[in-house]
């Protein structure tokens, strides 16, 4: 393996040397030949040879002459002419293939060369290890060198992050590519056959490493930072070329992942979704049965839009386990149809079911109910333009995720061309059903439409047999009506505990930083940058979850602690029961199960009085226009010609007008003597009527409810503009600010209207003011100014307020003791898991050390990484152990369907093994690193309270804010 690089200076620029992929081969023999093609060339030019070199003037003077040495032929080049330069190489290769051509090409080397790739790597990243193990030190030298003695060698340029080596000599065997020889010094070739630059290794993975954690950060500027340190020019080519080392890098451990995951029999279709969360997924023998065994949470983000003209020339396909492909979407497509409300309806009103129409595509969630959901409505209108339609310019206009509630993801689908369509959330239920999950409920921002195009929909069987229904997440449930939140919304579902399933809300916030770098990425590119977010995302998850449990038990105590005590007192003093505050839920469903809809007859007696005064309106316009009506029309009289002086035209226009007043008024006419024959009118109403007097109040009624409904509307645009205002960058959170200046005006315009209309009822309802609204942040606020037909709401005692905020109370303590059963069964499936896990571990090891050393030391590498993470659980798990209630979670159970053995639990060589600490320990033992040292616990502990304020975000605190 060549020496280490030296560092370059100023005249030997890195640039020089990238320029193109032609290399010279130098045999043994001491020969000028140039490298055989991996694909048959085709040359356009007349100088060109058979096999697609070109002769270029100047050979003789770049080449030097050929001398002896010592009977030896040899050759000297003179480097100041630059014949290994691109600029002066004497030959060059003519290629006529596009780019597709080339990547396609390229691939198909790349896949060939695979697996002795995957093999050097290991050979090379293990090298110390193997080397020591003397049962494996033949083998790994056998695989650390060539395997033919009189191979070529050749040189190339060696990037490394702080060296560069302008000639490192490599050798070659004769029977393997240049790349894997490459690989075997720890450099990864930037093409398969002919490279002549190289990176090296860990510098690959150092910006593997970065981007997985910094997602904004692109190749681009960590190139032109690459070219700041070797002090040259950034030049478009060196991107390209380091793109592709990293493209190749990141098959490698692709393929090493791979084969671990085949040694540990994880290589089962959907193993990964199914296991990837221990507490979701571990099922033990004899706990309790949940109410809700299993949360998942849907939604869809649009900042991960592609150009639709980026990467057209790059067809390779990127292959994610957590992808649900377009064609298992597409299948789901023609399950609900678009719906949209015409646009010639007058936006100053919202009605309860407002006019529609169906077109011939996919559509939304609740598109296909038969009467439009009222949730449905206002949740479009609540969503930014830009992403109720997608524009032209975009393929993929962002991705639809699920996770669990720890936040692990399970798949993503693309969305292409199109917003949140419906097809997305039932492909997800699908890819559920197809993998037998049961018992799951799905948080969605429209679960309550959702659940009835599930219903709807040919899953909907299967659905409901899996017990897989969709409701509501905590704060989006706070834009839906009040009699949807009484029945979807999370503070009111039996089993729920505190979870708000808003987890994507959060995943797209940390998303939003990969969305500039693949704007104009390939697709392959695009899926690459997803996935390797997800994965991060996912680590850091499984990270946290010992320290989500234990701060999900905390808040769970604490709101005991404060609200119990404010709930006895409550109770003695008004004399009320649990029985009385959980009625009030029912008796508020029932009031608004009134509201709903006004009765038929209402409607009717409505239209009678709309359509009495349009019939007197058509009656003086045709006595405006002196018609006979009685005895027909009649054309104007030579008299009142002569008496007008009226010309030809002017005689059929007047003849027209009163041809077309006495058609309106017979229409309108015979429109009223339907309505009374239906309502069972004998003599016609007059304004003096006592029944039209009525019909004009229920008239004004009506128009107050439609301006109430209005207010309620622009006010939950407002909430959720407000909320996203906390969590997106500053471009976006000026637009949102422009959107809520002009919110607001929109908002005092319908104070005034509501005021006016509320004014004119008898009696007067409650007036608002535009400060006090911009206090209220739950639309239950508006259910308040309703009032039904048997008399004011206010009266009833659930709607007093101060009944319903210790409602409010006494349903989060219910909701907090679902969540410490919730909690302790999770938090014992998660020890049991990690126990079975190092069980496996050791297994799987010791198999492989024998057979595939480097394998295993892959493995012995894996473990190591597993050990660390499981030791800071056993940290967080002993805390909450020492919790009243918990103090059994540290004891491992038996996975449901499986037989328990023994075997001493595994750790990785060189560390400490912990047992599991007993039931009554309040601390923790001193936990060793790979080393045998022992670091500082409290740095554990400290390091947690560090990622805890970070992942208070601002949404987060919002919602917090709202459900107090």
């Amino acid at each position: 393996m060549a020496s280490a690089p030296a560092p370059a200076g100023p005249a030997e620029a890195w640039p020089l040397l990238l320029k193109t992929e032609t290399r010279t081969l130098l045999n043994a023999g001491g020969s000028l030949q140039p490298s055989a093609s991996t694909e048959p060339s085709n040359p356009d030019g007349p100088d060109a040879d058979a096999d697609g070199w070109e002769d270029l003037p100047g050979l003789s003077d770049a080449l030097g002459t050929l001398t002896d040495n010592g009977g030896q032929p040899s050759f000297t080049i003179d480097l100041s002419q630059g014949a290994f330069f691109p600029s002066t190489l004497p030959r060059k290769r003519v290629d006529a293939r596009t780019r597709a051509e080339q990547l396609e090409a390229q691939e198909r080397a790349w896949d060939k060369a695979m697996p002795d790739l995957v093999d050097a790597y290991l050979a090379w990243k293990h090298r110390a290890a193997l080397a020591r193990d003397t049962s494996a030190s033949a083998a790994a030298s056998a695989a650390a060198q060539p395997t033919s003695a009189t191979g070529d060698w050749f040189t190339v340029a060696a990037i490394c992050d702080t060296s560069f080596e302008r000639h490192l000599r490599v050798e070659q065997a004769n029977n393997e590519t240049a790349s894997i020889s490459l690989m075997r010094t720890g450099m990864m070739a930037c093409t398969p056959i002919m490279p002549v630059v190289a990176i090296s290794v860990g510098l690959l993975e150092l910006y593997y490493r970065v981007r997985r954690r910094a997602p904004r950060l692109g190749i681009q500027p960590f190139v032109r930072a690459l070219c700041d340190i070797h002090m040259c020019p950034y030049r478009p080519f060196l991107r390209e070329q380091f793109s592709s080392a990293f493209d190749r890098y990141l098959a490698v451990l692709r393929e090493v992942q791979r084969r671990v995951d085949g040694a540990l029999g994880r290589d089962t279709p959907h193993w990964r979704a199914l296991n990837a969360c221990p507490p979701c997924s571990y099922k033990l023998e004899g706990e309790v049965e949940l109410a809700i065994p299993g949360f998942i949470a849907m939604d869809g983000g649009q900042s991960m839009k592609r150009s639709a003209t980026a990467g057209l020339a790059d067809a390779r396909v990127y292959h994610s386990d957590y992808r649900i492909p377009p064609e298992e979407v597409d299948l789901c497509a023609d399950e609900v149809r678009r719906r949209v409300v015409p646009k010639k309806k007058k936006q100053d009103t919202e009605p309860d079911a407002p006019a529609f129409v169906t077109l011939n595509e996919s559509g939304e969630p609740g598109d296909d109910a038969p009467t439009p959901s009222l949730c449905a409505h206002r949740w479009k209108n609540a969503k930014a333009e830009h992403h109720k339609i997608a524009p032209g310019m975009y393929t993929q206009t962002g991705g639809f995720v699920s996770m669990c509630r720890h936040g692990v993801v399970l798949w993503f689908a693309e969305m292409i061309r199109s917003g949140e369509l419906a097809k997305y959330p039932l492909a997800i239920i699908s890819r559920m059903l197809r993998v037998g999950m049961c018992g799951t409920r799905c948080g969605y921002d429209i679960g309550c439409a959702f659940q009835g195009t599930l219903d709807r929909s040919s899953l909907g069987l299967r659905a409901r047999e899996a017990k897989i229904t969709s409701g509501l997440n905590s704060f989006h449930g706070y834009g839906h009506n009040r009699l949807c939140q009484l029945a979807h919304h999370p503070l009111y579902q039996t089993g729920f505990g505190l979870e708000d399933l808003e987890i994507c809300e959060r995943f797209f916030s940390w998303l939003n930083g990969i969305g500039g770098v693949v704007r104009h990425a390939s697709h392959y590119h695009w899926l690459q940058a997803f996935d390797l977010g997800i994965l991060q995302w996912d680590e850091d998850k499984y990270h946290e979850i010992s320290k989500f449990l234990l701060n999900n038990v905390r808040q769970a105590v604490r709101l005991k602690e404060e609200y119990e005590p404010l709930l006895s007192e409550f109770k003695r003093r008004t004399s009320l029961t649990d029985t009385d505050i959980e009625g009030w839920l029912e008796e508020e469903r029932a009031y608004l199960e009134g509201l709903r809809a006004e009765p038929e007859e209402v409607g009717l007696k409505m239209d009678y009085i709309a359509m009495l005064n349009e019939l007197e309106e058509a009656e003086t316009a045709l006595a405006s226009k002196q018609s006979d009506y009685q005895d027909g029309l009649r054309a104007p009289s030579e008299e009142e010609i002569a008496r007008k002086r009226l010309s030809p035209a002017a005689v059929t226009k007047l003849y027209k007008a009163r041809v077309d007043a006495h058609n309106k008024y017979m229409k309108i006419l015979e429109a009223v003597l339907a309505l009374e024959g239906v309502l069972g009118i004998d003599l016609r109403w007059t304004t003096s009527s006592r029944e039209y007097q009525d019909g004009l109040v229920e008239m004004a009624e009506r128009d107050w409810r439609r301006a109430l409904d209005r207010l309620e509307l622009l006010m939950v645009q407002r909430m959720f503009e407000l909320a996203k205002s906390h969590v997106f960058g500053y471009k976006l959170r000026e637009a949102i600010g422009k959107g809520l200046k002009s919110r607001s005006q929109a908002i005092r315009t319908a104070v005034t209207r509501y005021n006016e209309l509320a004014a004119a009822l008898n009696p007067p309802a409650a007036p608002v003011n535009f400060a006090t609204l911009m206090e209220w942040t739950e639309v239950q606020e508006f259910e308040l100014l309703r009032r039904s037909r048997a008399g004011d709401v206010r009266e009833k005692a659930w709607a007093q307020p101060a009944n319903r905020l210790m409602a409010a109370k006494y349903y989060k303590v219910l909701r907090a003791n679902e969540e410490l059963i919730r909690c302790r069964i999770e938090a014992r499936r998660l020890m049991t898991a990690m126990h079975d896990e190092e069980r496996q571990l050791e297994t799987t090891l010791g198999r492989l050390t024998a057979s595939n050393p480097a394998l295993g030391y892959e493995l012995r590498e894996l473990i190591a990484r597993r050990m660390a993470v499981n030791d800071q659980h056993r940290f967080f798990l002993a805390k909450l152990a020492a919790i009243p209630g918990f103090e059994d979670i540290l004891t491992p159970g038996v996975r449901l369907g499986t037989q328990d053995t023994e075997p001493a639990p595994v750790r990785a060589a060189g560390t400490q093994v912990i047992e599991p600490a007993p039931a009554h320990a309040a601390g923790r033992p001193p936990a060793a690193d790979e080393h045998g040292d022992v670091w500082n616990v409290e740095a554990v502990e400290n390091d947690g309270h560090e990622v805890e304020e970070e992942e208070l975000h601002a949404l987060h605190d919002y919602i917090a804010t709202v459900d107090d």
